[in-house]
């Protein structure tokens, strides 16, 4: 692979992940919206950190970009942007089932500190 393409290879999957985080944060938005309970604060605060992580790998990942005098790409952001929002608002409607707990399964996945995000069951009633 000759340089030119592996830089242009890493700028794609930068753009990528740079859209990505915006798909999660408007799906944890809408998931914390969500969870309106008292019961469920210690919740909303686990998912308030979440979505402080995923601004910080975005900001991260947008320096990164400017480093490589790229820039994101705006026909995936505003997709992922769709993509998250719809995650968003079934959160809302759907509460706790598979739609919702997928963000955070796939978030625990590649999380180094597993400990730090619960999955909900999605037996479990609201």
């Amino acid at each position: 692979m000759s340089p030119a393409s592996a830089r242009a290879e890493l700028i794609t999957l930068l753009q990528m992940a740079y859209s990505g985080e915006r798909a999660a944060a408007y799906a944890y938005l809408g998931h914390r919206r969500s969870l309106r309970r008292p019961k469920r604060a210690d919740d909303r605060e686990m998912l308030r950190l979440v979505l402080v992580d995923e601004i910080r790998h975005r900001r991260a990942v947008r320096a990164m970009l400017r480093r490589l005098n790229a820039e994101p790409d705006t026909r995936r952001e505003r997709k992922m942007q769709r993509i998250g929002v719809t995650i968003g608002a079934f959160c809302q409607v759907g509460g706790r089932y598979p739609g919702c707990t997928a963000p955070a399964s796939s978030n625990a996945a590649t999380s180094p500190d597993k400990s730090s995000l619960r999955v909900w069951p999605t037996s479990q009633a609201n």
